[in-house]
C-alpha cells in the first residue's frame, strides 16, 4: 500500500523515544516534556515546496494527525507546522 498525501499535507513516522530508569526506579519519559517532536518525513503531497521525503524535522505537538493503517502508525502534518528540518550528518 501506498500513502500519497494531497495539498500540503506530510505524511510522518514519530522518531523513538526511550524512557530513562534511574538505580532507584525512577522514570524520566523521554522526550514528553518537550514542546515539540520529532519525525522522518515518508512522503509529501504535491504542494508542499520545502520538505522532501527521508528528512528529519521537528513540529510542534499537538498540530499531528494519528493515522493507522493495519498495525502501521503514521502522523499527517500540514507544511506549515513543521518548526524546522535537519540532518544528523552534520
Amino acid at each position: 500500500m501506498s500513502i500519497q498525501p494531497l495539498g500540503h499535507n506530510i505524511v510522518l513516522e514519530k522518531l523513538k523515544s526511550t524512557d530513562t530508569v534511574t538505580t532507584n526506579g525512577l522514570t524520566f519519559p523521554g522526550d514528553n516534556y518537550l514542546e515539540t517532536e520529532c519525525a522522518e518525513v515518508l512522503e509529501v503531497g504535491p504542494k508542499v515546496l520545502t520538505i522532501k521525503p527521508k528528512e528529519l524535522i521537528a513540529y510542534q505537538k499537538g498540530t499531528a494527525i494519528d493515522m493507522i493503517i493495519g498495525t502501521d502508525k503514521y502522523l499527517v502534518i500540514k507544511e506549515k507546522d513543521v518548526l524546522v528540518r535537519f540532518s544528523l550528518n552534520g
